[in-house]
């Protein structure tokens, strides 16, 4: 929860708010192809990681990060949740050794996120 709050503030919010945008529902609407290619451009990362363990959480809570993922065009989920886990602990002191390795997994992923950011608003200013 603590990671996917730092992304909130970061992209999550503003991602949120551009695909709840009045222009982006009517292109969507039209079949406009700008407006897919935005969306539909899934974010990729590069990750360090070479496993991921299985992490149940209760309905709710998982729809939350399902919906967070979705909106920030992010396709692997075991990805999704190394980013928010990173996130959260990328100043914890006991993490310290790691606070290098937690920096390139965040500005891979947020060099992604300003990319999509950058492509939806430049859709709401197009007019249709």
């Amino acid at each position: 929860m603590h990671g996917l709050a730092r992304h909130d503030i970061t992209h999550g919010n503003r991602l949120s708010e551009l695909l709840d945008n009045d222009v982006i529902g009517l292109a969507t609407d039209t079949k406009d192809l700008k407006i897919f290619y935005a969306i539909g451009d899934g974010v990729k990362c590069d990750f360090l990681t070479q496993r991921c363990t299985t992490v149940r959480f209760n309905e709710d809570f998982w729809k939350l990060i399902e919906d967070a993922r979705e909106d920030a065009g992010v396709s692997d989920r075991e990805r999704w949740l190394v980013y928010l886990v990173v996130l959260s602990l990328q100043d914890h002191s006991r993490f310290a050794n790691w606070h290098d390795e937690f920096k390139k997994i965040i500005n891979m992923m947020r060099q992604q996120l300003d990319s999509r950011v950058e492509k939806l608003e430049k859709i709401t200013i197009v007019s249709i």
